[in-house]
């Protein structure tokens, strides 16, 4: 056990230090703070450029337009919002007049079509505007205004609870899917290149006269797991000090506190089982990565020997892609027994709750099974491996490394 630790501490050590991880941590969170902090510069200069000045001397319009962040009442002359606009201060202006027959008239001046939405809202107070000023015209009551203001009531019934357990189940695969693709597509490589960088080395005979290749290749995927628990750990606490901090940066994540229960469901399906498979899959993929690493001789042929396992990790990823609305498809179903693919498939019947207990155990044995024998076979040939060093095929390097002993 010592020995084993001793080989996983070193190769852990190895991967963290290098520049390689320290790029790949980081660039999530570089990448977030340049967005944000472009789309922070950009959406202050639009909310400050692309503002409406309104032009009125109506205090009940003025009063009712004043919150709206769309709209600035700055500008009281015609002339003075011309220049703002020609100076591209503001993306134009509504002149309000309130004619000798107290009808309300709005003229429009811009670089481009008035926004629909805002247009509806300006329509909204000018109407109710208007209105007021005709009651005060012909001298209506209180009690009068209000049976005229009487309009017609539509009720209208949403299963709401329906759809957002389908977005909750949809945002949960795809999150749950897309995390392990990438997972897999980056340590896949990383895990052969590590392997294949000791292949055929004078050190490795020194190595293995002192530990057995068996508990050498366990120390290693060991390692390899620890550096992955290493990234997924500080992705999830970067993600959960985000999702707190963000709401506080104004309206634009507002969204967050609309969505909090939306979000929970989310967070509940991802710790689930589905999360297992997620775990189970990466497990049996390290260690395919290892064997394929351990198949060549030189540092740059990893990534041809580890192609045949990118193509089977790129059609789990586009199956359940492609398949994410059917999880009750005769594919998806035959799909989450098979061992390579039931990381893909199986979280997404789970999510969709189409599957029982009984079948979740059967595809969770067959899954266990294979990777327990797949590990025990490759660490039992494992010091052939790599200590065959002929450059010649993958296919016969495996078969000339079952003869070295």
């Amino acid at each position: 056990m010592k020995k084993l630790m001793i080989v996983a501490r070193e190769t852990y050590v190895r991967q963290v230090k290098s520049w390689a991880f320290v790029l790949l941590l980081l660039s999530p969170f570089i990448f977030f703070g340049i967005s944000l902090g472009i789309g922070y510069f950009i959406g202050h200069q639009e909310a400050t450029n692309q503002r409406i000045a309104v032009i009125t001397n109506d205090r009940e319009l003025r009063q009712s337009l004043k919150k709206d962040k769309q709209l600035t009442l700055a500008y009281t002359k015609v002339a003075k919002a011309d220049q703002a606009l020609t100076a591209q201060k503001i993306a134009g202006y509504v002149v309000i007049d309130n004619q000798a027959d107290q009808r309300l008239v709005a003229t429009y001046q811009g670089v481009k079509t008035l926004d629909t939405e805002l247009k509806q809202k300006l329509t909204t107070v000018l109407n109710q505007r208007q209105l007021a000023l005709n009651y005060a015209r012909v001298g209506l009551t209180v009690e009068e205004q209000k049976q005229l203001q009487q309009v017609p009531v539509f009720n209208e019934k949403i299963d709401s609870e329906y759809n957002n357990k389908e977005t909750v189940k949809l945002l949960s695969v795809m999150i749950l899917i897309i995390l392990m693709y990438f997972i897999l597509l980056n340590y896949s490589a990383t895990t052969a290149q590590e392997i294949a960088a000791e292949k055929g080395t004078k050190i490795m005979e020194v190595i293995f006269s002192s530990i057995p290749a068996k508990t050498y290749f366990y120390g290693k995927i060991l390692g390899l797991f620890g550096v992955i628990f290493t990234q997924v750990s500080i992705y999830l606490l970067g993600g959960g000090i985000l999702y707190s901090f963000l709401p506080k940066l104004g309206e634009k994540f507002n969204w967050l506190k609309t969505n909090q229960s939306l979000i929970t469901d989310v967070i509940q399906n991802l710790l689930s089982v589905s999360l297992l498979y997620v775990v189970l899959g990466v497990v049996l993929y390290t260690i395919l990565s290892a064997f394929c690493g351990a198949l060549v001789v030189r540092v740059e042929d990893s990534n041809k020997a580890v192609q045949p396992l990118m193509y089977l990790i790129m059609g789990g990823f586009f199956g359940v892609m492609a398949l994410a609305a059917y999880p009750e498809n005769i594919i998806v179903r035959v799909l989450s027994y098979v061992p390579f693919l039931s990381s893909f498939f199986m979280p997404l019947r789970l999510i969709d709750g189409s599957v029982g207990g009984g079948q979740v155990l059967i595809s969770l044995s067959l899954l266990l099974m294979t990777i327990f024998l797949l590990a025990n076979y490759i660490a039992k040939i494992y010091f052939g491996l790599i200590l065959q060093n002929d450059d010649i095929s993958l296919w016969r390097s495996f078969k000339k490394a079952l003869t070295i002993k």
